[in-house]
């Protein structure tokens, strides 16, 4: 071989080596841009969870106790309280929900509660945390008959939900 070949070689391999390197390295980006992609999948469907914990949380304080929330009042904000979410020792926060009850609708005819829940995960200090927020409307009429039976099967159950927005 003469030392013209020889040379040709050495550059058709360098060259051949940096086209699989970039190459190398593009399929590497778009491996971690799916990684990450997953990982906000699974934060948001642990965010949505919170929220769900919030809207249940409610609805069960709502049956045992007669004066929650506290009473509206006209030109009065809506009712809203925020729950620390840990885990099963206590020992690691795992997120919150934020609870705010609009209670506008509560009386005859309608006799809705209308609750939105906004589930945040992770600490609160931070970057920025995955939120869900969803709203419902929860059933109040019991709709009684002359035998004290209910009427409506939806008495205190969530009749209608919406996810108003996810981060």
């Amino acid at each position: 071989m003469t030392k013209r070949r020889q040379g040709f070689l050495l550059v058709a391999c360098l060259l051949l080596l940096s086209v699989m390197m970039v190459m190398g390295l593009g399929l590497m980006s778009s491996r971690a841009s799916r990684y990450e992609a997953a990982a906000l999948t699974a934060q948001s469907a642990r965010a949505r969870a919170l929220a769900w914990a919030g809207l249940e949380a409610t609805r069960i304080k709502l049956c045992k106790d007669l004066d929650f929330p506290p009473p509206h009042t006209e030109g009065s904000l809506p009712f809203q309280f925020t729950e620390q979410v840990m885990d099963l020792d206590g020992s690691t926060r795992l997120g919150s929900y934020t609870i705010t009850i609009d209670s506008s609708w509560k009386h005859i005819p309608y006799q809705v509660l209308r609750v939105s829940s906004l589930g945040t995960l992770g600490p609160s200090e931070g970057l920025r945390n995955p939120q869900v927020k969803i709203v419902a409307e929860l059933d109040l009429s019991p709709r009684l008959r002359s035998d004290a039976s209910l009427v409506n099967p939806n008495y205190f159950q969530w009749i209608v939900w919406s996810e108003e927005g996810s981060d």
